[in-house]
């Protein structure tokens, strides 16, 4: 891909408010610089642009670990004169955001450099909502518009496939030798297959209240996943907690590591490990974003009912399990299919203010039990044949998620996110007993609505 438009650089600000989308930028900006054969400039700023922030970002631990990576031979800029006239801007539009008093002081420049209000208000908004770089956020105009001043074909192209085809980060020289005491700490557990366990914690969300994060997803915790634990167990296959402890009281196996038990807190060890791991088995969250830095699959359990986002996932061969859907109208769960043809209702405020809120006044996300967590890791396959029938299997249901997206989302929802216009695979047993409505789903609501405490 040669650069057609002169320009020679690709502007990234990783969103340095939480850990996630300082990895979700990067994973996502640095493959579309190298496609566009771009120097990446980072614009690494600790600012928060939300208005109810403070407005220096100091919560972040290990904000700045990611620069000890690499992405294929691109060389890295995070200094230059450039560089700080757009720290300068996103400190000015932060505070105009932010404070009513320095937006109308900035208004009343525009008005006095153009002596015409109306002319003013044009030129203010123009210059308040042009964004020069781009953030990684898959469902920002701003960053769609972005894309597009690069050149992108996107009739040609599609973020999704330079996003698959990829190259895989890695871990610099230098910052290996500061992970040799820990890996001869762990050494007889490194020899053996192993892989990566995450939960999305809760604490986070409640900590930082003003993240305006989803406070009403589903939240997991170790003994939830217990079963599947111990089949890996089995297997022979090694497990690394890399996240925040939640409830291990009923995790005692001899292959279970937990790293912040181990007193283990180096960023550049959990690299080390989601590089060397097999798979990924997480929620979503934070350093679940691991594993697409280094191309690693998941074993997805969605915490968040993130349908609209097809799962956010890694590889093609990811495979994937979500929240169940109980309609409080109709006292029962939702097949897939009724789920993928009942997305207006179930998100009512996306057609006309694209707003991806659940209606949580009609129903209820139910989280996976033990067995479909199990069963998700029991049968999955990575095998590129078996994938791919599976994909073919699940094709027709997720045309229907894909029809309405396209027809009710703009161009910078379906276009500009490294998630359309192809999806991962569902658990092919999860998927069997939910596609439709089923006798699965049947016992699975006569036992939930026995209980009267699920109907509140």
């Amino acid at each position: 891909m040669t650069n057609k438009n002169g320009q020679k650089y690709f502007y990234v600000v990783p969103r340095n408010q939480t850990y996630g989308g300082i990895m979700h930028a990067i994973v996502n900006a640095f493959p579309i610089a190298k496609y566009l054969n771009k120097k990446i400039k980072v614009v690494d700023v600790r600012i928060n642009n939300k208005k109810k922030s403070p407005l220096f970002i100091k919560h972040v631990a290990n904000i700045s670990s990611y620069k000890n990576l690499g992405y294929g031979n691109e060389k890295l800029y995070f200094n230059g004169i450039d560089i700080l006239f757009k720290k300068i801007d996103f400190l000015i539009k932060a505070l105009i955001n932010k404070y009513l008093i320095f937006s109308l002081l900035v208004k009343l420049i525009f008005v006095l450099k153009y002596l015409n209000i109306k002319k003013a208000k044009i030129k203010f908004r123009e210059y308040f909502n042009t964004q020069n770089y781009y953030d990684g956020e898959d469902w920002n105009e701003k960053n769609f518009l972005y894309l597009k001043k690069q050149n992108i074909d996107f009739n040609k192209t599609s973020l999704q496939k330079i996003f698959i085809n990829r190259d895989i980060f890695f871990l610099k020289k230098e910052p290996k030798k500061s992970i040799e005491k820990i890996k001869n700490l762990l050494s007889d557990n490194l020899k053996n297959k192993f892989i990566c366990f995450y939960i999305r914690e809760n604490k986070y969300d409640k900590n930082y209240s003003f993240l305006e994060k989803n406070v009403k997803k589903i939240w997991y915790s170790e003994k939830d996943f217990l079963k599947s634990l111990t089949f890996l167990q089995l297997k022979n296959i090694n497990i690394f907690n890399i996240g925040t402890t939640i409830d291990n009281s009923e995790i005692n196996l001899n292959n279970y590591f937990d790293l912040s038990e181990l007193k283990i807190k180096s960023e550049i060890f959990n690299y080390f490990l989601s590089e060397n791991c097999k798979f990924f088995l997480s929620t979503g969250g934070g350093k679940s974003e691991l594993s697409r830095l280094f191309k690693k699959p998941i074993l997805r359990v969605d915490h968040e009912y993130n349908v609209l986002h097809n799962f956010n996932y890694s590889t093609v061969l990811d495979h994937v399990i979500f929240c169940n859907v109980y309609s409080k109208l109709q006292k029962r769960f939702l097949s897939i299919e009724e789920q993928f043809k009942n997305l207006e209702k179930i998100f009512p405020l996306l057609k006309n203010n694209f707003k991806f809120f659940f209606n949580h006044e009609d129903y209820k996300l139910v989280k996976n039990n033990e067995d479909e967590i199990y069963n998700l890791v029991l049968n999955h396959n990575f095998d590129k044949n078996k994938i791919n029938q599976i994909k073919e299997e699940q094709n027709e249901i997720f045309d229907i998620k894909k029809f309405y997206i396209k027809k009710n989302c703009p161009d910078s929802f379906y276009f500009g996110t490294t998630r359309y216009p192809d999806h991962p695979i569902i658990c092919s047993n999860f998927f069997k007993k939910t596609k439709k409505y089923s006798d699965y789903l049947e016992n699975k609501t006569v036992n939930f609505n026995r209980d009267s405490k699920n109907l509140l």
